[in-house]
């Protein structure tokens, strides 16, 4: 990769519209590339994104077989009501959307960054749209696995911080886009200034 595979990026990140707290933690992973790649898994400092962490999962990808969440935040256990740290992620949603997930997983970890919309249900009645984002790492370990982070701006509001008091729904985004970064960047809209 290059230094034009950053500016790619950077112009994914522009073109998915990432906002808010996803933006800021998307900024710093952009920071964090080195030799013209993405940071990899423990060279990426998730402290000095302390105040985002919670909603941060990491996530190993092993092409064609699983999918597993190797770090889940705080805020993602209050959201599911249980903690989805070494939790396979494919059990989750149903079978027949499996293979197209764990393709998914395998394509950001290819050089590609995504944007999703999920839909939060407060059970004292309100609800919102939050956005989520995955961003690569780079490297691949021993056993084929690599790894991608997600982060979700979704923070809990009233009774939300009660654990299990969120219906969150897993298994249908309301839009998920992807933009690989290994396209050429001139085929890729305009990166404003990041």
């Amino acid at each position: 990769m290059s230094v034009n595979r950053h500016h790619a990026a950077a112009a994914a990140i522009t073109a998915l519209r990432y906002n808010g707290a996803n933006l800021e933690v998307a900024l710093h992973w952009l920071s964090a590339w080195r030799k013209g790649a993405p940071p990899r898994r423990h060279g990426f400092n998730t402290d000095a994104l302390w105040h985002h962490k919670p909603a941060m999962m990491v996530c190993r990808v092993v092409k064609g077989k699983s999918l597993t969440c190797v770090r889940g935040g705080a805020l993602l256990r209050v959201a599911l009501g249980f903690d989805i740290t070494n939790k396979d992620l494919l059990t989750l949603i149903p079978r027949d959307q499996r293979t197209p997930r764990l393709d998914w997983a395998w394509a950001i970890t290819e050089g590609a960054i995504t944007v999703l919309y999920r839909q939060f249900k407060s059970k004292d009645g309100s609800e919102g749209l939050a956005q989520g984002i995955a961003l690569p790492f780079s490297g691949e370990d021993s056993s084929g696995g690599r790894h991608f982070l997600m982060h979700t701006n979704w923070r809990p509001v009233g009774t939300d911080w009660i654990m299990g008091n969120v219906d969150v729904d897993l298994k249908d985004p309301s839009d998920r886009r992807m933009i690989s970064f290994m396209t050429e960047p001139e085929y890729l809209p305009q990166a404003a200034s990041l």
